[in-house]
């Protein structure tokens, strides 16, 4: 239930957002979720960063979404 409501969440970075990690700034952007939560999906591969599957420790650019 929770998950769905994830799915459908987009989000663009800017300018303050630039160069953090995505688990953080997605954590940051989603505090109702863990940031362990927020891991799982990204190594399930379930969150992308402009249409490709990324990893946790991808720092954030402005306008990524």
């Amino acid at each position: 239930k929770t998950f769905k409501k994830l799915n459908h969440a987009q989000k663009f970075v800017v300018e303050r957002e630039e160069g953090v990690r995505l688990d953080v700034f997605l954590k940051s952007n989603l505090p109702q979720f863990s940031r362990s939560f927020i891991q799982k999906l990204i190594n399930k591969g379930k969150v992308t960063v402009n249409g490709k599957v990324s990893k946790s420790a991808h720092l954030v650019k402005r306008g990524d979404r």
